[in-house]
């Protein structure tokens, strides 16, 4: 079918031919309704997006693709998208439309079937059928698994403006509410069961790190160490734990 657009608040309806038949799944607009930007399904589908609320229509196909899209979300100003793709990748647009970005490493290939954005675009959160709720708090460059919420048959999600608040309806199931925590986890104290002093060369010491809440580092977590004339450093790795530690000899 076609898009249809109104200008007040739903009581006539406008066919937008301009935009084409097809196998439409979702849209998002801009604040102020000028800017639209719509997914199609397969066969075809394509991103488009209109600078005129809907009366002119661009088919950005040869930077998003053709693919299954199942659903978009957009930035207040119109300038931030996100969409998802079913059986496949999130991708995001920092221009409108224009050009678009894989989030493959991070967000991984899902059945994704809904995402929402807060007005400034830098919280995302997406919902993967059968799967997960997954977060964002920089515009889908990282993104987190909420395993809180369980893994359902997500079918569409909505955040507040300030995506502090997100609710996700589940097919043939219930609505959840959720509260993303976006307080980055600090370091609440480092410790040793060794006092100070010296010691021997190839004496272990171990470092504990202990952190405000549990964490999966993505990388080395290294610790400085006061070591007289020359800092030593000892690493570990912490995976879902609120506790690590390194051991240095």
């Amino acid at each position: 079918g076609y898009i249809y657009t109104s200008t007040d608040s739903g009581g006539t309806w406008t066919t937008q031919t301009a935009s084409g038949a097809r196998y439409w799944y979702g849209i998002a607009s801009s604040a102020d309704g000028v800017k639209l930007a719509a997914a199609a399904f397969t066969y075809g589908g394509y991103i488009s997006t209109s600078v005129n609320s809907g009366v002119a229509w661009s088919t950005n196909s040869n930077s998003s693709g053709s693919r299954a899209w199942n659903s978009i979300a957009s930035s207040a100003d119109g300038v931030k998208l996100a969409a998802v793709v079913g059986n496949g990748y999130i991708y995001t647009s920092t221009d409108s439309g224009v050009t678009w970005g894989t989030q493959s490493d991070s967000s991984g290939s899902r059945d994704w079937r809904s995402i929402t954005s807060s007005s400034d675009g830098t919280k995302l959160a997406a919902v993967a059928y059968g799967g997960y709720i997954y977060t964002s708090t920089d515009s889908g460059a990282s993104w987190t698994q909420e395993t809180s919420a369980g893994s359902r048959n997500w079918q569409s999600i909505s955040s507040a403006s300030d995506g502090g608040k997100i609710a996700a309806a589940v097919d043939s199931g219930y609505i959840y509410t959720f509260t993303p925590d976006t307080t980055a986890p600090t370091i609440t104290n480092v410790s040793s069961d060794k006092t100070n002093g010296t010691y021997t060369v190839g004496e272990v010491i171990d470092i504990d790190v202990t952190f405000s809440e549990a964490v999966t580092s993505t990388g080395n977590v290294t610790v400085t160490l006061e070591t007289g004339a020359t800092d030593r450093t000892c690493t570990f790795t912490v995976t879902s734990a609120s506790t690590g530690t390194c051991n240095y000899t």
